[in-house]
C-alpha cells in the first residue's frame, strides 16, 4: 500500500461545498471499496461519501462542522491504488514478525449507556465509550438532533492543546494507565494514528502529541524544552497512575529521559529504531529533509525511510509542514547529529533505570544501524523486523502492543 490523500467529490450537480457532519471510518481502521467513509451536509440534504478503493484510514484532515469545497483534501489514507501506479521493482514487501505467544489483552471499558432510539453517529458512540460518557446527556447538533463526534468532544471537554502542544487524547480513564507516543524528527502525531486507535481499545488513556517544532504545535528551542513540555503534559493529563512510554528515533531519546524523570511510575519503555545508541546517523537523510524545497527532492529523502510509495498530494502536505517548522527542525537535527556523528548517547541513562525496556529495529534501516542494539542494557528485550526500514512499527501495531503489555 502507498500513502495518498482523499478529496471531497462532487455529490450533486449544484454542490460546490459541504459541511462535514461525521466520520464513519476512524483513523487506523481498514475499509473496503464502497464503504461509507463519512457523511456531509449539502444545501439540500445529508449524503454519504463512499470509498472508491479499499485502504486504511490514516488521518482525518477535516472534522465535523468544517466547510469543505469540492476537490479539497479531507483525509490521508493508505491505498493499493498508489502502489499500482509505481514500478514493481521499486517496491519491497516487508515480512511480518510471527506472533509466538498469546498476549492477554486488557479488558475493554464498559460501553457508554445509549438507548436504542438515541440518534448518534458510530464515531460519537466510539468516543463516548472510550470516555465512559453517557450519550443520553449529550446535546446533539447534527441533523434531526443526531449526536456527532464533535458533540461528544465538546461534552468531555478535551482541549485541543495540552501543555502548549497539539495532542490527540483518547481517554479511557488514566486509572488504567497512560500510553505516551512520541514521534521522531520531521514527523507528526499522525504517524501513530493506527497504534493510538488500537491501544485505546485496550482500555488505557493514549496521548499522541505533535512535539514542539512539528505539526500543529509551536516551534521548539531544543530537546530540553520539548522534554519539559512533555513532563507538563503528563502532569496535566496523568498526574498519577502507570505510564507506558513509546518513542521513535528522536522520540526514543525523549522517552528515555522521561523514564528517568518519572521513575517507578513508568512500567514499560518501548523504543522504536531509537537514536542515541550508536556513533552514526545518515547525514544525507537529515540534509534532504532539512533543505528540500521541491516534492522531487523530498521524495528522495522519504525513500530513505523505507516507508513505501507516497502520492504527490501527500508529499505536498508533508513538504508544507516541513517548511512551517524548518528552523526548529534544523536546530534539532544539529543537536542530534553533526557531520553524520550522533551527539547524544542514552546508553548510560538506560542502564540507570529499572524500567523494563523493549526495542524494535528494522534490519534494513538506512537512517540508523540496527546493530546499535548491542548497546542496550543486557536486560532489554530486542526485537528485529527483517527487511523493515527506519519505521519498523509501520504495519506492526499488534507487535508494539505486545511489547507494551505482554
Amino acid at each position: 500500500m502507498g500513502l495518498t490523500v482523499l478529496t471531497l467529490p462532487r455529490l450533486g450537480e449544484t454542490m460546490e461545498e459541504a459541511r462535514v457532519t461525521d466520520w464513519l471510518v476512524a483513523p487506523g481502521q481498514t475499509y473496503a471499496r464502497g464503504d461509507v467513509l463519512l457523511e456531509v451536509e449539502t444545501d439540500k440534504t445529508v449524503v454519504e461519501v463512499p470509498a472508491l478503493a479499499s485502504g486504511v484510514m490514516r488521518a482525518h484532515l477535516v472534522g465535523p462542522g468544517d466547510i469543505v469545497e469540492i476537490g479539497q483534501v479531507i483525509a490521508e489514507v493508505e491505498s493499493d491504488t498508489v502502489a499500482a501506479l509505481l514500478p514493481k521493482e521499486g517496491l519491497t514487501e516487508l515480512p511480518a514478525i510471527p506472533t509466538v505467544v498469546d498476549v492477554p489483552k486488557k479488558p475493554p471499558t464498559a460501553a457508554a449507556s445509549a438507548g436504542p432510539n438515541l440518534r448518534a453517529s458510530p464515531r460519537a458512540r466510539r468516543m463516548a465509550q472510550g470516555s465512559k460518557l453517557d450519550l443520553q446527556s449529550v446535546a446533539g447538533t447534527g441533523p434531526r438532533g443526531r449526536v456527532t463526534g464533535a458533540d461528544v468532544e465538546t461534552a468531555r471537554q478535551v482541549k485541543p492543546r495540552i501543555a502548549g502542544m497539539a495532542c490527540d487524547r483518547q481517554a479511557a480513564g488514566a486509572e488504567a494507565g497512560t500510553v505516551l507516543l512520541l514521534h521522531g524528527l520531521f514527523s507528526t502525531r499522525s504517524a501513530f494514528v493506527g497504534l493510538s486507535a488500537r491501544l485505546a481499545r485496550a482500555g488505557v488513556q493514549v496521548l499522541a502529541p505533535d512535539l514542539p517544532g512539528h505539526g500543529d504545535s509551536p516551534d521548539a528551542s531544543g530537546l530540553a524544552q520539548i522534554e519539559g513540555g512533555l513532563a507538563d503534559l503528563i502532569d496535566a493529563t496523568a498526574p498519577t497512575g502507570d505510564l507506558y512510554l513509546v518513542g521513535h528515533s528522536m522520540g526514543a531519546i525523549l522517552a528515555t529521559r522521561l523514564a528517568c524523570r518519572f521513575g517507578d511510575r513508568v512500567k514499560r519503555l518501548v523504543l522504536l529504531a531509537p537514536a542515541g545508541l550508536g556513533p552514526r546517523m545518515n547525514q544525507l537523510f537529515l540534509d534532504i529533509l532539512c533543505n528540500a524545497e521541491t516534492p522531487a527532492a523530498l521524495r528522495r529523502g522519504m525513500s530513505i525511510l523505507g516507508a513505501g510509495p507516497i502520492s504527490d498530494a501527500a508529499l505536498g502536505l508533508e513538504l508544507a509542514m516541513l517548511r512551517k517548522h524548518r528552523a526548529s527542525q534544523l536546530a534539532l537535527a544539529r543537536e542530534l547529529s553533526t557531520g553524520g556523528v550522533q551527539q547524544i548517547d542514552i546508553a548510560d541513562e538506560l542502564d540507570a533505570i529499572a524500567t523494563p525496556v523493549r526495542a524494535l529495529f528494522g534490519t534494513a534501516d538506512a537512517v540508523l544501524d540496527w546493530q546499535d542494539s548491542a548497546r542496550l542494557p543486557v536486560r532489554a528485550a530486542i526485537h528485529l523486523r527483517a527487511g523493515a526500514g527506519h519505521l519498523p512499527h509501520l504495519g506492526a501495531e499488534a507487535i508494539v502492543e505486545e511489547m507494551l503489555f505482554g
